[in-house]
């Protein structure tokens, strides 16, 4: 059934990419740019920050922690991101930190990582360094995924059933442990899945609209919430 493969396969895609990157790039670079924000702040030694962790103090349980409740879920939701939202964007890199690039305007002052009401920011500084350390890590974050998701969208065809297909079903069987509201999103995703795409018919003239329809809601997403990222960005910075 091709629509449950299709369902399958960006799920794959997803969670293999989204992991990858979380780990790698999203946990480690966060990671590393927290431990130069403590080496550029030697009068906050010591201090306690609002993730209740020692401003100089870099522990394992604290980097995997922080990998693991941040980096993972981050980059599996760019990863989604960019899967949902490729074809607006343009190919390669490019598009993948345009959507990094996105994603902090529109969301990195309400919630992580520029969120201006962070405490943090008044410990460890100075403020334009940590602005620009989090967008650089913001742009190698999206054209990371966009990198990995055409790398394994090439390994792992559409048509071909392969065991990477039913690993996110393996992993997150075994994250739910149990639970049954995961259980319940995955399976509630795939039905609605399945049923879309045999509701709806995409001829190419509608993939044209539906592609502009999109570029036309991230620039308006853009205008609308720059002036608010320009003003709490300027905040962390002064």
């Amino acid at each position: 059934m091709l629509s449950a493969r299709l369902y399958l396969w960006y799920l794959a895609l997803v969670l293999i990419c989204g992991s990858a990157v979380g780990i790698l790039v999203v946990g480690t670079g966060g990671r590393l740019a927290m431990r130069l924000l403590a080496a550029t702040s030697p009068d906050a030694q010591g201090q306690i920050t609002e993730a209740q962790e020692v401003v100089g103090d870099i522990s394992f349980g604290g980097t995997m922690g922080f990998i693991l409740f941040g980096g993972l879920p981050f980059g599996m939701a760019v990863a989604a991101a960019y899967v949902v939202l490729h074809r607006a964007l343009p190919r390669g890199a490019v598009g993948g930190a345009a959507l990094g690039l996105f994603l902090l305007i529109a969301l990195g002052v309400i919630s992580e990582p520029l969120r201006p009401e962070n405490p943090d920011f008044g410990i460890v500084g100075p403020g334009w360094l940590a602005v620009a350390v989090f967008t650089l890590l913001a742009l190698v974050t999206g054209a990371s995924v966009a990198v990995s998701v055409a790398r394994l969208s090439q390994l792992l065809p559409l048509p071909r059933w392969s065991a990477l297909l039913f690993l996110p079903l393996a992993v997150l069987a075994t994250a739910a442990g149990g639970r049954v509201l995961p259980v319940a999103i995955l399976i509630g995703g795939a039905i609605i899945f399945v049923l879309v795409n045999r509701l709806i018919a995409w001829p190419s003239a509608t993939a044209a609209r539906v592609t502009t329809g999109l570029r036309v809601a991230l620039v308006v997403t853009v205008l609308a919430t720059l002036p608010r990222f320009l003003t709490d960005v300027a905040s962390i910075v002064q």
